[in-house]
């Protein structure tokens, strides 16, 4: 069974948890200050293989351990972000900017005086990285794989800020431009790279992650798990959380609520994708997934709509 956390069950039986996010592995400095204190989405830009967000955190915001299936490259406007990144540890500064490889695991805890921090991130998919780094004779048609974390790159920051204004503004063409820019300056410094690979070795490699991926319409337990593997729990909680950092039950709901990103990008109703991917209700799949993306699912779903405040 699921630990003590998990009190009621779904629609087909299954124990549903109270709580998606946990705190057991994440370092103490990324623990939540207060009850709900989440950074905000306020504002988004969407194209096909393309999302441009605008982020603001009060002081002590927090994102817990998550990850995503693009690349995630970020520019800070203001204030100063403590980052777990895939096991290390680094401050990121005014001016900085961030970039990570799809499914790298990480966490933020976020830190300002006087007014919120804002920073800015580009959420780029893997096949429109290659075809841009490909087209510009960056790499042989691989997935690039993105090797500094943190660079202290004015222009690259000044490129993120500028693509956001030109989304705000439905300037695709240029924004186009400066995402080619972005990529080569990103890519610069090694050229043909070693290759990504498609599938993210350490969580792959296990046989249970293909079987998460079958089954992300409902709740699988430890116990069938553990059933499947021939293992003992303890064991087997060790083993997964060794390969991906997670979970069973975390690694999961990461994936399933990947999976629900995808489907109100495409333009599933909430409703269906709430029972495709069987959650307990929509209240249950709306605080999830606001807690992964800072911004509810209704508000995730609408095509653009500019950063608050902002002209």
């Amino acid at each position: 069974m699921f630990p003590a956390t998990l009190r009621r069950k779904d629609r087909r039986g299954c124990l549903a948890p109270r709580a998606i996010w946990h705190t057991d592995t994440i370092p103490p400095n990324f623990l939540f200050a207060r009850s709900g204190a989440m950074p905000k989405l306020i504002g988004l830009y969407r194209r096909a293989g393309l999302e441009i967000v605008r982020i603001r955190a009060s002081n002590a915001d927090a994102f817990p351990k998550h990850t995503h299936d693009e690349y995630v490259i970020s520019a800070n406007l203001s204030g100063s972000e403590s980052v777990w990144l895939d096991g290390r540890e680094f401050e990121v500064r005014p001016g900085e900017v961030t970039a990570y490889n799809p499914n790298a695991l990480q966490a933020s805890s976020y830190s300002c005086q006087r007014t919120p921090l804002e920073f800015i991130s580009l959420y780029l998919s893997p096949d429109l990285m290659r075809d841009i780094a490909t087209q510009g004779g960056l790499i042989s048609g691989h997935h690039p794989e993105l090797r500094r974390p943190l660079q202290r790159d004015p222009r690259l920051s000044q490129l993120i800020v500028e693509m956001e204004q030109l989304g705000r503004h439905g300037q695709h063409d240029a924004l186009d431009a400066l995402l080619h820019e972005l990529v080569a300056r990103l890519l610069g410094d090694g050229r043909d790279d070693e290759p990504l690979p498609d599938a993210t070795p350490g969580p792959r490699d296990l046989l249970l992650t293909d079987y998460l991926h079958e089954h992300l319409s409902r709740q699988v337990s430890l116990d069938e798990l553990a059933s499947i593997s021939g293992v003992s729990k303890y064991h087997l909680l060790r083993a997964f959380r060794a390969q991906t950092g997670l979970t069973p039950c975390k690694y999961h709901m990461q994936l399933r609520l990947l999976e629900a990103k995808r489907r109100l990008r495409a333009g599933q109703d909430i409703q269906d994708v709430v029972y495709d991917l069987g959650f307990y209700d929509q209240s249950h799949f709306s605080n999830a997934f606001r807690k992964c993306v800072g911004a509810s699912p209704r508000r995730f779903a609408q095509p653009t709509w500019p950063a608050l405040g902002l002209r």
